[in-house]
């Protein structure tokens, strides 16, 4: 079968980003990848996480961007796992943030309304849940509200508005400028309205997962290509706007120690 006769490597992303820009930049990525690979990318989006495990458990795709605790699960049985690098780690933690005007504390959260992005988002939902419950607090009491809004932008702006208290979202590390860049990415100028107050311990990162759909062949390819991309000057970093990434690294492994 020759390069052009082979069949597209169907690649399956949440989308946590809804503007229509980030969409076409998604498909520029799909066919910068595809003139490298020599051979068709199909990039869908997939309507919620469960969906996206339910394609990956039945192996019907050859990639999927998957959150960290998804990348987890299906790294043992994948050709490989590639984790996100932003602002140089391909690590994060989860922040709590609140409105700079009314800020909170851990003392001072009971009886809040918080917004989360997903049940299995990780930084907008899993990682904060646990760390609360390891200092003791159980979300369900602490909260008089809990929301699922589906992405992180939403969950920023019911915050913004007044609707909620308080969101989760990733942060690469914990500090004021780090933070403050990742929330100018998603409000702009309205990023000062909203400061953080709690920082989670870390977690590997997101990333795509190359599944045994793909030939050995295949992934060692694209490896090689996602890998390189933010280094060898080919131009594919400019791309990765909609993932808000720098590039990739290969996992670690999920026991691999985190900071």
């Amino acid at each position: 079968m020759t390069a052009s006769s082979a069949p597209p490597i169907r690649c399956l992303l949440y989308p946590s980003l809804g503007e229509i820009r980030e969409h076409v930049r998604v498909e520029l990525f799909a066919r910068a990848l595809s003139e490298r690979l020599g051979r068709p990318v199909v990039m869908a989006m997939s309507p919620t996480y469960e969906a996206l495990e339910a394609e990956l458990a039945a192996g019907r795709v050859d990639m999927a961007w998957g959150t960290a605790e998804q990348c987890n699960a299906f790294e043992p049985q994948a050709r490989a796992v590639l984790r996100a690098v932003r602002s140089g780690s391909w690590h994060y933690h989860s922040a709590l943030v609140c409105r700079s005007d009314a800020p909170l504390t851990l003392e001072t959260l009971q009886g809040k309304r918080v917004a989360w992005v997903a049940p299995r988002s990780t930084g907008g939902h899993l990682l904060p849940v646990r760390h609360l419950e390891s200092l003791g607090l159980r979300p369900d009491t602490l909260f008089s509200e809990q929301r699922f809004l589906g992405t992180y932008r939403k969950a920023l702006d019911a915050v913004l508005r007044g609707e909620s208290d308080v969101a989760a979202i990733f942060s690469n590390h914990t500090d004021a400028h780090a933070m403050r860049a990742t929330l100018t990415s998603y409000l702009g100028a309205d990023a000062p309205q909203l400061t953080p107050f709690l920082f989670t311990i870390s977690t590997l990162a997101d990333g795509l997962i190359l599944t045994k759909r793909l030939s050995d062949a295949d992934s060692e390819l694209l490896l090689s290509v996602l890998t390189r991309m933010n280094t060898d000057g080919a131009g594919l970093e400019m791309l990765m706007g909609p993932f808000r990434v720098e590039g990739f690294v290969r996992s670690p492994g999920p026991g691999a120690p985190v900071s």
